[in-house]
């Protein structure tokens, strides 16, 4: 949650404020360090939850293209509690998805409001849980749709490559 630290300092855990149009925005740090920045809007008919990973293409190594996309992909699998998760999302009228790029790798959804709460959960089941649900299926899948990805938008594309390479400088 990088856009946190424009508005709250980082030697406080727990820092609250009322923003324009009467939405309450709060801050707090969890123990483990992570950042979370909530906005509750009076009369929100929809919940939308972001987070980010301070991980994007600029972390990857020659010849490791790929990998923070590949991670993005992982976590879109269900978890062993929830083994059909999106779903389930879907099913209560989820808006999904994520994305990579240089300095990050994040993930968003959009939901009733009624359903922030399970949505909240379900992020956190999923995160906690990645490691235990990971299996030789659940790896090649991903692995395939992101080698897909890469040579649909750079292999076999006119110039494709030119800002791999250009990066690569």
């Amino acid at each position: 949650l990088v856009m946190s630290e424009i508005f709250f300092p980082l030697d406080q855990s727990e820092l609250s404020f009322t923003a324009s149009g009467g939405s309450t925005v709060h801050r707090s740090i969890l123990r483990s360090g992570v950042r979370v920045l909530t906005e509750h809007v009076p009369g929100a008919q929809s919940a939308s939850v972001s987070f980010s990973v301070a991980v994007g293409s600029r972390d990857e190594t020659n010849g490791h293209f790929g990998s923070t996309h590949f991670l993005e992909h992982l976590l879109f699998k269900g978890t062993p509690r929830h083994p059909t998760v999106w779903a389930e999302f879907n099913k209560r009228g989820l808006r999904a998805n994520g994305s990579t790029w240089l300095d990050r790798t994040n993930y968003f959804a959009t939901v009733p409001a009624e359903w922030a709460e399970l949505i909240l959960w379900m992020e956190a089941d999923r995160l906690g849980t990645l490691l235990t649900a990971l299996d030789q299926a659940n790896l090649d899948n991903p692995r395939d749709v992101v080698k897909n990805e890469k040579r649909s938008s750079y292999d076999n594309q006119p110039y494709g490559t030119a800002y791999l390479e250009l990066l690569a400088l």
